[in-house]
């Protein structure tokens, strides 16, 4: 797969933003863990390497993050 800006043909950036919150309770007796809360605030976006202001199609960008979560 060939997944480039299609401007300037430059390779692509793809950018995760977070702020969120996680709260995992240690169980004393066995040091296991138990996520209580994990909630995500932020944003992805997808850019070019050379120029940020290039505009890359929407149907590129979600192309390139099925594939990047799927094998990140």
């Amino acid at each position: 797969m060939k997944w480039e800006c299609p401007i300037c043909k430059g390779e692509l950036i793809i950018e995760r933003v977070d702020d969120g919150t996680l709260q995992v309770l240690v169980n004393r007796n066995d040091a296991s863990f138990t996520e209580l809360v994990n909630i995500s605030d932020g944003s992805t976006s997808v850019y070019c390497s050379i120029d940020n202001k290039h505009i890359i199609p929407q149907e590129l960008q979600d192309e390139l993050m099925d594939y990047f979560y799927e094998h990140y």
